[in-house]
């Protein structure tokens, strides 16, 4: 089957897979060949694809998955290769949104910016705990 995987910056992947696991909002689902029609928000996780003998692991930062039975394309917030993650960045990126998410709390003009920082804190979680 076809799968895509493209970020609102670029085109990060596209291959021929036998399996994805994706991991939706309500839970990960994995996707074989013929599945059914999905549409699936996405959580931040580890989103797997195997192709043959090769398992590629990424890092999604929330989005979406569309799913039919001839491929699956994933629309990625944030998207890293696990075996690209840089730890040190990783934490140092985390623990500076936490400082924000503080800052934004209880303020209900940054109402929009909290939202985003909640979404980024879930990214670098997930990032570290792959």
């Amino acid at each position: 089957m076809q799968f895509d995987l493209v970020t609102p910056a670029k085109m990060v992947s596209s291959m021929e897979a036998d399996y994805v696991m994706v991991p939706g909002e309500d839970g990960s689902f994995g996707v074989l060949d013929g599945h059914c029609l999905v549409i699936s928000t996405l959580k931040a996780g580890l989103l797997t694809v195997k192709s043959g003998t090769t398992e590629t692991n990424y890092c999604v930062g929330g989005g979406l998955a569309d799913v039919q039975p001839t491929g699956v394309t994933i629309l990625a917030d944030d998207v890293i290769k696990v075996s690209d993650i840089n730890i040190k960045e990783t934490k140092q990126s985390l623990a500076k949104i936490q400082a924000d998410i503080k800052s934004y709390t209880g303020d209900e003009s940054k109402a929009v910016l909290l939202k985003k920082a909640l979404k980024k804190q879930a990214y670098f979680e997930a990032m570290l705990s792959v």
